[in-house]
């Protein structure tokens, strides 16, 4: 009864998945049936966890996280109509938050108060702007100023290819609707809102702070301790961030609820040696000035609301339940903003403590009392995070038990310490002079360099961070549902009665909730036998037929690791372990460097990069035949003059894929194959990314492709594909269709012809 808040919380969270999965009306259906369960066959003696009392509140629940979410979407699907032009506008914004990095590009979260005319209904929305050019200093500094800029305001772009990261959704968790780049801009008040005066005056206390801090460590050691004290990772670099996913210890860095709990812990001790009026009032003033040097994540967000309840609970001499408070404070953020359920931070925070709340108790009766707490707390967070870690980060940590035992003490120690330097740094600035926390600073550098040094010996050993392919989602659903039941006060009790009827409304629910993570993790590229990946600027096709796993070309780019960032988490998202085989049409970098990067992974069996006419490779009643060059020329160094040319076979689909060859290559091609059917296809992989100089009329009227496929980077410098050349393939009847548009193409034969499905929704 006193978790039923619990129950309502999760209703809601349901509406929100239905209604932006679009299946909001399948699940009114499902859950009819599910109230018709309840109410029909639910005798009163077993309603012990008052399914009839709450089953209406879980309805309202369900269709306020719909409606909520269905406004949310309005609000941000309505922007894409708004702005209508490619021209850069004049904007006034409040800086509400500023990256202090100083490499690479800046990045600034502003709210808008006013653009032009037209665009009026763009204000008080958030915006991300990206700056380029004079933005010497710390950025951090321009926090709560109001600033003017010129820019393209733009919707961010959704996930690119199946399954794999959503910016869009990545931002709206965080409550950013626009994007924007600028290179220039201009402080019009240093002051805008008072409460962004106040963050302000927050910020420069925390970068002061940091700075007196870390004036004895190095770089290394103050980019770790602005992540473990404040989130703030971005001067960690990649390779040390890397290390702590692969181990289980990243969230150190996201100053989870733990952090939080340690300052409670420390307040908590205190208060009982030594109360004074008025500590409660004070730790919570310190509460919120934390939390706003962190920017307020969920993590943050979540601790202080469910200390804040804790402490009311006892002022009124309630007891406190920990997971009605989570149900409770989770309703309040989610009615703040839906999106927020689709951001892994919260998400991950929420499970920790849910693990805590309801896995804990089960672990520490079970298991022996000289095992110490941290153990078993460690075990219950680690068995709640572990599924969603391999769902979304395709990664299992089977060292993290063991290795978060010394990290969190580590992490204890930091937070106690700086906790305590904080008030010697407050009272200095007071005073009027600057403070050096040596001491401080000496064993802070030591704590943190030990954390960094066991993260980096843990992950130099491969098996305890296993690679792994995303688990289905209902798989996923199933594993929480029956933790949820198992650990239940119901299931005890019927077990106890030895009446499993007991539960039937429990597992109808599960029944229901992984019922429909069957029907939304449903992919329409799951039955389609190629894929046009988008990989950027580049060439990448995806051939399956069997289980047999096939790529042509991987993209590649000098500046990003298209295998591993791109490739690697598109596999392994869509249940692919290993590629059976690379192909390479050349060696460009945009077409091989990805293959060689998926290799170095440890996920390609074979590569080949070089063949010639008349090569046959064949899968599972499926080939590719090599139909260009006859040799390879020697007397020259062009990659283009040299590619590979494929003619696929699979599935009753054929699909020629041309490499980089230009006008010169196709006539040679049409001569060498006149009056035969060998060029003929179905769908047509275009010559050099839609180049002008390819995809000539003559070349495509041998060709004749129901289907066109660019593969090409958004905003490209090399200015693919032409007009001409689209101009040519729409005249021949093809359908076309380019990953910097329509992001991932899927293409699968059906009884009533080639059947086309696409990631992209249209929007330049």
């Amino acid at each position: 009864m006193r978790r039923r808040l619990l129950w309502v919380s999760a209703a809601m969270i349901l509406g929100i998945i239905a209604e932006n999965a679009g299946a909001f009306i399948a699940v009114i259906i499902i859950l009819a049936g599910f109230a018709c369960v309840c109410v029909l066959y639910l005798k009163p003696e077993y309603d012990v966890t008052g399914i009839r009392t709450i089953l209406l509140a879980c309805t309202v629940a369900m269709l306020s996280g719909s409606i909520r979410m269905a406004l949310q979407q309005s609000v941000y699907g309505s922007l894409s109509g708004r702005i209508d032009s490619d021209e850069a506008m004049l904007v006034r914004a409040e800086v509400i938050r500023a990256d202090h990095k100083k490499e690479s590009v800046p990045k600034l979260t502003v709210r808008i108060i006013d653009t032009q005319d037209r665009y009026k209904r763009l204000d008080d929305m958030d915006c991300l702007l990206s700056c380029y050019e004079n933005t010497s200093g710390d950025l951090w500094q321009l926090t709560g100023s109001v600033i003017e800029f010129r820019g393209r305001l733009d919707v961010p772009e959704g996930a690119r290819n199946p399954r794999c990261f959503d910016y869009r959704t990545y931002l709206r968790g965080r409550g950013i609707g626009l994007i924007c780049s600028t290179n220039n801009i201009r402080v019009i008040k240093e002051n805008g809102s008072v409460l962004g005066a106040v963050r302000r005056r927050v910020i420069s206390f925390r970068e002061g702070f940091i700075g007196a801090l870390c004036n004895e460590t190095n770089d290394k050691t103050e980019a770790l301790l602005r992540g473990v004290l404040f989130g703030d990772t971005n001067s960690m670099d990649e390779e040390m961030k890397d290390d702590f996913r692969s181990n289980g210890t990243a969230h150190v860095l996201a100053v989870s609820g733990l952090h939080i709990g340690l300052l409670y812990s420390i307040f908590r001790t205190l208060r009982r040696r030594t109360p004074i009026a008025g500590m409660t009032g004070v730790f919570i003033a310190i509460l919120a000035v934390y939390g706003t040097m962190t920017l307020w994540t969920a993590s943050v967000t979540r601790a202080a609301a469910v200390i804040f309840l804790m402490e009311t609970g006892e002022r009124l001499d309630r007891r406190f339940d920990l997971l009605t408070s989570l149900g409770f404070v989770s309703m309040l953020v989610l009615i703040s903003n839906p999106y927020a359920l689709y951001d892994t931070s919260f998400i991950m925070s929420y499970l920790a403590a849910l693990s805590i709340g309801v896995l804990y108790p089960v672990i520490k009766r079970h298991l022996p009392d000289w095992l110490p707490d941290s153990i078993k707390t460690s075990l219950a967070v680690q068995a709640g995070l572990v599924p969603y870690i391999a769902y979304t980060f395709n990664t299992v940590a089977l060292g993290a038990v063991i290795i978060n035992i010394p990290v969190v003490l580590l992490l204890s120690v930091i937070v106690t310490l700086s906790a305590s330097s904080m008030p010697l740094y407050l009272i200095s600035q007071c005073l009027g002079y600057d403070v050096m926390l040596v001491p401080f600073s000496r064993i802070l550098e030591y704590a943190a360099g030990s954390m960094i040094i066991l993260n980096e010996r843990f992950s130099d050993i491969d098996l305890l961070s296993p690679d792994v392919v995303s688990p289905p989602l209902f798989i996923v659903a199933a594993y929480y549902g029956m933790t949820a039941l198992f650990c239940s006060e119901s299931f005890m009790i019927a077990r106890r009665r030895k009446d499993m009827k007991m539960i039937i409304p429990q597992i109808t629910a599960e029944a229901v909730v992984i019922f429909l993570s069957f029907l939304m993790s449903i992919s329409p590229f799951d039955r389609a036998d190629i894929v046009m990946a988008d990989v950027g600027q580049g060439d990448c096709v995806h051939l399956r037929s069997g289980g047999i796993n096939v790529i042509i070309d991987g993209g590649g780019n000098e500046n990003y690791n298209v295998g591993k960032k791109t490739l690697k988490p598109y596999f392994l998202k869509n249940g692919i372990r290993k590629v059976d085989l690379a192909l390479a049409t050349h060696l460009h970098t945009d077409h091989y460097k990805g293959i060689e990067e998926l290799a170095e992974e440890g996920m390609v069996r074979r590569i080949i990069k070089e063949g010639k006419k008349g090569d046959v490779i064949s899968f599972n009643n499926s080939r590719i035949d090599i139909i260009w060059p006859d040799i390879r020329d020697p007397n020259t160094d062009d990659e283009n003059k040299n590619s590979l040319i494929f003619k696929v076979h699979i599935n009753g689909i054929t699909m020629l894929i041309t490499g980089d060859i230009g006008e010169e290559g196709e006539h040679a091609l049409v001569e060498r194959y006149r009056g035969t059917d060998v060029l003929d296809c179905d769908v047509l992989k275009v010559c050099h990314h839609g180049s002008r100089y390819s995809s000539t009329k003559e070349f495509l009227e041998a060709v004749s492709p129901e289907v066109a496929l660019i593969g090409v980077g958004k905003n490209n410098t090399y200015g693919h594909p032409s007009d001409e050349a689209i101009e040519r393939l729409k005249a021949c009847g093809a359908v076309v269709l380019r990953t910097d548009i329509d992001g991932a193409v899927g293409i699968r034969r059906t009884r009533k012809g080639l059947s086309v499905c696409k990631m992209g929704d249209r929007i330049k």
